[in-house]
């Protein structure tokens, strides 16, 4: 009888953990968030596996784009100030040298 107490215990453990990491997104974010220290729990809008954890600390402008899920229900939740923090990131753009190399023509 004990074992079974036991074993029905674990069962409930393992599948309410199941059952969180379906509702909930995951971030680790840039930077520290007050009351949860560089990680954010997001409600996911329907049960899902998909996108359960993303570190979201070297994302870009593009990463937005590509992460549709996690983009629009920060905007619905009005978590934008995460979003903010992502595209004021500067990435180093491809920039000419600042020296530019001479060319020399001949007129013949």
């Amino acid at each position: 009888m004990k074992t079974m107490l036991r074993l029905f215990v674990v069962v409930l453990l393992l599948g309410g953990w199941a059952l969180a990491a379906a509702a909930l997104h995951l971030l680790i974010t840039p930077g520290p968030i007050p009351w949860l220290g560089g990680a954010m729990l997001v409600p996911k809008d329907h049960l899902s596996y998909r996108e359960t954890f993303a570190d979201v600390r070297k994302w870009n402008a593009g990463d937005l784009v590509s992460h549709p899920a996690i983009t629009s229900r920060l905007q619905q939740l009005h978590k934008t100030e995460l979003l903010d923090r992502i595209e004021r990131v500067t990435t180093p753009a491809a920039q000419p040298p600042a020296t530019q190399p001479t060319v020399v023509t001949t007129a013949q």
